[in-house]
């Protein structure tokens, strides 16, 4: 009884602490998505810690009772599980690991083939185990006994785990900041797993990979999903607060083209947008007609296909287009950008409004266009005068300006009219005017 209630305990802080991974990833992820295939693999990796503590927690139930003849066929069935599962815990640990740090080098095809073979071997001693009594056997008096088999298993599983702890090691010295940490954290769940193994070995009758196990998941959680719900909340909030500058954003499966839907304006609110839907390019091809400008219609639906999406997207991280969208009514400039994540199969695609933006460029550009042309009118005039009087009314003080010295004080003056666009016309009108009254002859 007292065997059992370590991995009883366990069990449940087990649950508690990763019942979200549970229901957020579950247990299947596309070869695309890297990220949530790490999840997915480490919720693989705490599936088979849950059947170890279960069936831990049952053979010592069964253990006490071992007498009773009912019950010894299912206690040397528990035994048997108690090793394949302790062989699933560390093949699912090393596949979440690699996944983790997403590398697809040398180093991790020869760890992934390591932790395949001892997975092999283990299972083929277990298999071979009632003819041969390679990992364990009862005596008559059906008192679990540990044979050759299960000492060289746990001590090629001891050296497999200083092994990965070794290669996490060297990975984290040539990272920095939290994903440093992270390796670490890893990496010491790692010497904390070979080091309860080793404890195994030194005493069956005590829970010892139980325990290493709660406390490599609680490592994991503390350092490794922890600063990682940190960090995807930062991004979380840049997003959001990146939101509010678009009209709507759209996040995109490549593979089935579902998509999510975001939208915070209620301009855009008017087109009816969808949440969510199963085929974003079918259903974009749909509302052009209920929503975009007549003579855009054309141009805009060259863009809503796959295959447009991803040529535009070659060699680029992202590609933008524009055109006219009807907004109560109204014909509006909206600005449609499309990204691709780094080595995934989404794809995000925002709209602004950028009508404004066109306007308030346009009447700079007329502005600008007005100056250049009084600029160039101004010089000329004053290049037919030797010398030009400008005349102060308010104190009826008198300057004389040369025409070089004119024309430098007017390239100033049309420098200072790129800033001041809306009063220097009104000044030099009243200059002009000025000079005209004082000195009618010119």
């Amino acid at each position: 009884m007292l065997y059992a209630i370590t991995p009883a305990a366990v069990l449940i802080l087990n649950l508690i602490l990763n019942w979200e991974l549970f229901k957020n990833y579950g247990f299947y992820a596309k070869k695309t998505d890297r990220q949530k295939q790490a999840r997915v693999r480490y919720n693989w990796f705490l599936l088979s810690a849950c059947c170890y503590f279960v069936v831990d927690m049952c053979w010592g139930l069964l253990y006490e009772r071992r007498e009773v003849d009912a019950f010894f066929p299912y206690i040397y069935c528990l035994t048997v599980f108690y090793f394949m599962f302790m062989l699933f815990t560390m093949l699912a640990w090393t596949r979440y690991m690699l996944s983790y740090l997403g590398n697809g080098g040398w180093r991790s095809k020869v760890l992934l083939h390591l932790v395949w073979a001892l997975a092999v071997f283990g299972m083929i001693c277990l298999a071979l185990n009632h003819s041969f009594h390679l990992m364990f056997s009862y005596n008559d008096q059906r008192v679990y006994v540990g044979e050759v088999g299960r000492n060289l298993t746990f001590l090629f599983q001891i050296a497999f785990y200083v092994l990965i702890t070794i290669y996490m090691l060297r990975v984290a010295h040539n990272s920095a900041g939290s994903k440093k940490t992270r390796c670490v954290a890893v990496a010491a769940t790692s010497v904390v797993l070979g080091t309860f193994l080793t404890f195994q070995i030194l005493n069956a009758f005590f829970p010892f990979y139980a325990t290493g196990l709660m406390i490599g998941i609680c490592l994991v959680h503390s350092f490794v999903q922890a600063s990682e719900k940190k960090e995807k909340e930062v991004h979380d909030y840049i997003a959001s607060a990146m939101a509010e500058a678009y009209e709507a954003i759209f996040y995109i499966d490549l593979d089935s083209s579902e998509y999510l839907a975001f939208s915070k304006s209620q301009k855009y609110m008017t087109l009816d947008a969808t949440a969510n839907g199963k085929d974003f390019f079918k259903d974009a091809l749909a509302s052009i007609e209920g929503c975009i400008y007549p003579e855009d219609w054309e141009y805009a639906k060259s863009f809503y296909s796959k295959e447009a999406m991803l040529k535009n997207l070659e060699g680029k991280r992202s590609f933008s287009f524009k055109y006219r969208v009807m907004i109560n009514n109204e014909p509006r400039f909206f600005l449609f950008t499309a990204m691709r994540e780094s080595d995934s199969q989404y794809l995000i695609f925002y709209e602004k409004d950028i009508d404004d933006e066109l306007m308030a460029e346009k009447r700079q550009k007329e502005s600008q266009k007005k100056t250049i042309t009084f600029g160039q009118i101004a010089e000329s005039l004053a290049s037919l005068y030797d010398v030009i009087y400008y005349v102060n009314v308010a104190d009826s003080s008198l300057s004389a300006i040369k025409p070089m010295t004119l024309m430098a004080i007017l390239k100033s003056m049309i420098l200072a009219m790129t800033f001041t666009a809306n009063r220097f016309p009104t000044y030099l009108w009243l200059s002009m005017n000025m000079i005209a009254k004082s000195f009618p002859i010119l």
